[in-house]
């Protein structure tokens, strides 16, 4: 089993509503291990100094911004560690909220949960899938769903988190017309699709790099996708460019 502790040096939220939007998170990734066929994380908080868990250990840490403007959070390996970022701040700044508030308003605990499966899909942000057709697709599980609320309640409260793909989704050869699923709120009906405000990177045979967004993702959030996530680690050859659907 491996370990993602994670830590609040934020000052909007307190250590108990992370704490809460960890429990809320702790609902739904045992559904994402079981259908990626991943082991089950140890997800705990912690108090104290960080830097005294062990380097084998993920370490998210929850901050109020990025020095890099408009930053919602991300996930890196830095020195033979995986670290996660999730900022608060910025997020409630541009209209977000906590816990939940409608299907159209972005929560931290979605960017945690959304940070979190990622993570633990491909902890070092360099895995890519094949559509036989000759198109690479970046290994994001949640970014093509990226506006898909899935609700879940913890002692009465509603916990907004972030909707993700299932395998089936980079699986050429699903068949459209069957009852196979592709994401958790079965919105998408066929394989490397995009629901509303979803988007990917994709890289041609010739190995040039875009990122494709569908129609209705909020522009902050696209702003720090096209700029400050791991995505621009993706995106950082000169023949990228960002197509809008």
């Amino acid at each position: 089993m491996f370990v993602i502790n994670i830590y609040n040096k934020s000052s909007v939220v307190t250590n108990d509503e992370v704490k809460i939007m960890i429990s809320g998170c702790e609902l739904l990734i045992p559904i994402l291990c079981e259908k990626w066929s991943i082991l089950l994380p140890s997800i705990q908080f912690i108090e104290g100094n960080p830097l005294n868990s062990s380097r084998n250990d993920i370490l998210f840490v929850m901050l109020d911004n990025s020095d890099q403007v408009g930053a919602l959070g991300y996930h890196t390996e830095e020195n033979n560690r995986v670290n996660g970022f999730i900022f608060c701040k910025t997020i409630l700044d541009n209209g977000g909220v906590k816990f939940y508030k409608d299907n159209n308003t972005p929560t931290i605990a979605s960017a945690l949960f959304h940070e979190l499966a990622e993570t633990i899909i491909d902890p070092t942000c360099n895995i890519w899938w094949d559509d036989f057709k000759g198109t690479l697709y970046s290994a994001e599980i949640c970014d093509p769903v990226q506006n898909g609320i899935v609700l879940v309640n913890i002692d009465n409260l509603q916990i907004g988190l972030s909707d993700f793909i299932y395998p089936s989704w980079k699986d050429s050869q699903a068949l459209s017309n069957s009852n196979i699923q592709f994401n958790y709120l079965n919105t998408l009906k066929s394989p490397f699709t995009l629901d509303n405000g979803g988007y990917y990177v994709i890289r041609n045979k010739y190995g040039k790099q875009s990122q494709i967004i569908k129609y209705n993702t909020q522009s902050w959030i696209l702003q720090y996708k096209k700029f400050y996530s791991r995505i621009s680690l993706r995106l950082k050859y000169p023949t990228s460019k960002c197509l809008i659907l």
